[in-house]
């Protein structure tokens, strides 16, 4: 966000704006008001930064001052997230162990019908 300003022009501008014609007073002036621009600019980035996770939270329909509430909704979003990867596991191994075992039993009985069986 902040590098899309151009602080080198914009302090030569302020510079020039100043009045100081000495090019060594105008570089020292532009670096100074330089480095003022990304002060100002980076404050104002760190002060929209919780307003904007708040109205986030809100958009959410969590309350911002409640943390401790979030942590644990959002604890229990990955329990249950967990709890379901596992639970699709052992429904895919329950789904194989039957299709194996009624495999197996198919065969066991048609070699028995047949008179095969060991």
């Amino acid at each position: 966000m902040t590098d899309s300003i151009d602080y080198g022009r914009l302090a030569g501008e302020i510079a020039n704006r100043i009045g100081n014609r000495d090019n060594q007073s105008d570089k020292l002036d532009a670096a100074k008001v330089e480095e003022i621009a990304k002060r100002s600019a980076e404050k104002a980035v760190e002060a929209a930064i919780p307003a904007a996770i708040a109205q986030t939270l809100v958009s959410f329909g969590l309350d911002p001052l409640q943390r401790i509430e979030i942590q644990r909704d959002f604890m229990f979003i990955r329990d249950m997230r967990t709890l379901s990867a596992d639970s699709r596991k052992h429904i895919l191994f329950a789904v194989l162990t039957a299709v194996t075992v009624g495999t197996i039993s198919a065969v066991w009985l048609y070699l028995k019908s047949t008179g095969k069986a060991p």
